[in-house]
């Protein structure tokens, strides 16, 4: 908590004195909302569906069969609410929200969470190699661009090591026992890697469609490049929804690839309209799974356990 406060309080301060907000709010303004509002909103949906069927895939592994409907709703509501929480654990409100109408085991629910966050995590990392060895400009210095990377992938090494290595009984272990089903199978891993990476495209379109509703167009490269950076800073930072650090970041970012400092600092801005924009879809999509809960409880089977 203290080293996310400080962080916040050193960029929070940094966007108040530094950014030239008579000149953002007007390129703000100006921004295309079909591009921003429409087509933004489209990119987001998009994401949820695949990070839903892949939840889909990885339960399907367990031998739980939910709804791909009932996994949508309850993954898009929760992925909306986890923009504003540390490390985006809010994202763990799916299980719940699953568990509560009987579609899931706490175990097994946890249990793929955790896969998730450990392949999100190496995605991201791959990703930022790819951008450091292409030479894509970060707008920082190289070298700390490869501890940012390093760092990530001591997180995801020790996420692997701990699915995969520590054997415990009780809860415990039951939930590790699940976490390692998750990818088992030749088919499973593929699969699940696929829709990982076509997400998180999806997330790259989603912020280069907001940067253009205001007349930047970098590219996919770059755009990519740009999201690696500000979604690691944002978790290494610990500060919820990346508030402050992601404007830090991607004004610094677009100023490395040659943008006007007013037109990076509404950048920034833009890009954070449309995490807000997330965070109004996943609550449409909370109140819709209110309407679920007050219908019936999700039919569910999980099928025997063979081994």
């Amino acid at each position: 908590m203290l080293v996310g406060a400080t962080v916040f309080a050193l960029c929070f301060r940094y966007v108040l004195m530094s950014f030239r907000w008579n000149e953002v709010l007007g390129i703000v303004k100006g921004a295309r909302l079909a591009w921003l509002v429409g087509a933004g909103s489209a990119s987001i949906i998009a994401y949820w569906l695949v990070r839903a069927a892949r939840w889909f895939t990885i339960l399907r592994n367990l031998g739980i069969r939910v709804g791909f409907t009932e996994l949508y709703i309850c993954s898009a509501a929760s992925l909306g609410i986890a923009t504003v929480t540390p490390l985006q654990t809010g994202e763990m409100l799916k299980v719940e929200l699953l568990r509560r109408r009987g579609g899931l085991a706490r175990s097994a629910g946890y249990g793929s969470f955790a896969v998730e966050r450990v392949v999100d995590l190496f995605t991201i990392v791959s990703a930022a190699a790819v951008c450091i060895l292409s030479g894509v400009g970060f707008g920082i210095s190289r070298s700390t661009a490869v501890l940012t990377c390093g760092l990530s992938a001591l997180l995801l090494l020790a996420g692997v090591l701990v699915l995969l290595k520590i054997r415990a009984g009780g809860k415990v272990g039951e939930f590790l026992r699940d976490a390692r089903k998750c990818l088992a199978g030749r088919a499973t891993f593929p699969v699940v890697m696929a829709l990982t990476f076509a997400a998180w495209a999806l997330v790259v379109l989603g912020w280069q469609i907001s940067l253009h509703s205001i007349g930047i167009d970098i590219g996919f490269l770059k755009s990519l490049t740009l999201m690696t950076v500000v979604t690691l800073a944002g978790i290494l930072s610990l500060v919820p929804g990346g508030l402050g650090v992601a404007e830090v970041g991607t004004t610094r970012v677009l100023m490395g690839f040659g943008q006007p400092s007013a037109l990076a600092q509404a950048g920034a801005v833009t890009i954070r309209c449309y995490a807000i924009l997330v965070v109004l879809l996943g609550l449409v999509h909370l109140v819709l799974q209110a309407a679920l809960n007050a219908r019936s409880p999700v039919s569910s089977i999980r099928e025997p356990d063979n081994g």
